[in-house]
């Protein structure tokens, strides 16, 4: 990812800060510290069950909906197995 002086940025694990929309970027920041407040990476990267321990750390009612969920528990699912900066290139 690109800054807007065209060099790359370096963000650190659980940086949504380059998503524009504040409501989707404190979702994915929510979603991240529910699953690491589980202890659910290992589980989540070998599709172990883990899914009502992450429910359990989420605060609902900031603009989560059970579509967003799922759709961000997939990108997370992508980093528990190819890592942060593998998410991050495709962004």
């Amino acid at each position: 990812m690109l800054s807007p002086d065209g060099d790359f940025l370096v963000l650190e694990k659980g940086d949504f800060s380059f998503i524009k929309d504040p409501v989707k970027r404190n979702c994915y920041k929510d979603i991240y510290d529910a699953i690491t407040k589980a202890t659910a990476w290992d589980d989540l990267a070998t599709g172990a069950p883990c899914l009502p321990r992450i429910l359990r750390e989420i605060h609902h009612g900031i603009g989560h909906t059970w579509e967003s969920i799922e759709c961000i528990l997939n990108d997370m699912r992508d980093i528990s197995k190819y890592g942060w900066a593998s998410f991050i290139s495709r962004k």
